[in-house]
């Protein structure tokens, strides 16, 4: 599909047409050039997160992880067993002390405010 944006599938505008009319727009308000650069962007960064995790699976952590986007899922799986990763409600039942949970903005850049409100500083691994 030449001229076409392969993320929304809307025709791109050529260079002698750019100064006519605006590029089309996104049905989320970004042209097809923004989306194409923010779906890099997603791509770079759900590799470098399972980059990380592989890392600490390294370090000998237990990992599950499922990142979507665009309706696609994409599974990090550290165990081949089909008891892992536990279900909510075993993680709930059988886990002493109870386990943290994270939220988007929960984050810090020297460490991590857990739900019990105490600092969580990471240390790296030792191989």
């Amino acid at each position: 599909m030449d001229g076409h944006c392969k993320s929304c599938r809307l025709p791109q505008a050529s260079t002698s047409s750019l100064s006519e009319r605006p590029a089309p727009q996104h049905r989320h308000g970004r042209s097809p050039k923004e989306m194409r650069r923010l779906q890099c962007k997603v791509n770079k960064r759900r590799k470098t997160v399972f980059r990380k995790a592989d890392e600490l699976w390294k370090c000998g952590a237990r990992i599950y992880l499922l990142v979507e986007v665009n309706n696609k899922r994409y599974i990090y799986n550290s165990e081949k067993s089909r008891l892992w990763p536990p279900s909510p409600e075993e993680i709930e039942m059988e886990s002493y002390p109870l386990p943290i949970y994270y939220e988007p903005g929960s984050l810090l850049s020297d460490g991590v405010i857990g739900q019990d409100g105490v600092s969580h500083m990471s240390s790296p691994c030792i191989p």
